[in-house]
């Protein structure tokens, strides 16, 4: 996870960018699936 904290302010009206990263496990058939999804057209 990384934050990026747009002032050094910590007050209820500043504001912060959250990053996290999710990291699962899929079938190999599935995987290709979301990679050819992902692939751009046009």
């Amino acid at each position: 996870m990384q934050v990026d904290f747009a002032s050094t302010s910590v007050s209820d009206d500043s504001v912060a960018r959250v990053t996290a990263t999710i990291t699962w496990t899929v079938p190999a058939d599935e995987a290709v699936r979301i990679l050819d999804e992902a692939r751009p057209r046009g």
